[in-house]
């Protein structure tokens, strides 16, 4: 047997239930879908149809317009976003699994060395006038 021969088993009940079990369950609860949701739905499709269509065709002059360096920040900067919002995904994913996390922290008193530089710091500024503190 090769190893291309194995194909690997993985339970995709759960994730395939989730998806398509409000899919299926929507139009049933109203009645079915009436001409006007498929007139909805039909334009809705033909309008990301349309979106899709002028962002690969406008694809070409910007990385012309970008250039090289251009590009590479602006995957950087699209990789930083989706990054982003996998790691509040997860997250709230974390929040949902275990909702003691989403008890807020109890405030600290501060005390000892990091309040009394904080006043030095403080008493300097409103001294010496720096910005808006100034008298």
């Amino acid at each position: 047997m090769l190893e291309s021969d194995i194909i690997p088993f993985v339970k995709m009940g759960v994730a395939l239930f989730v998806l398509v079990n409000p899919l299926e369950r929507d139009p049933h609860l109203h009645g079915g879908c009436t001409p006007a949701d498929y007139l909805i739905l039909s334009s809705i499709v033909a309008l990301v149809g349309v979106a899709t269509w002028l962002a690969l065709r406008a694809a070409d002059p910007l990385r012309r317009a970008l250039g090289d360096t251009g590009i590479d920040v602006s995957t950087r900067v699209s990789g930083l976003i989706v990054t982003a919002i996998a790691v509040e995904m997860a997250y709230n994913g974390l929040l949902s699994l275990f909702p003691q996390l989403a008890v807020p922290p109890q405030p600290r008193a501060e005390t000892g060395a990091a309040s009394s530089r904080r006043a030095v710091a403080f008493r300097i500024v409103r001294h010496y006038g720096c910005g808006a503190w100034r008298d």
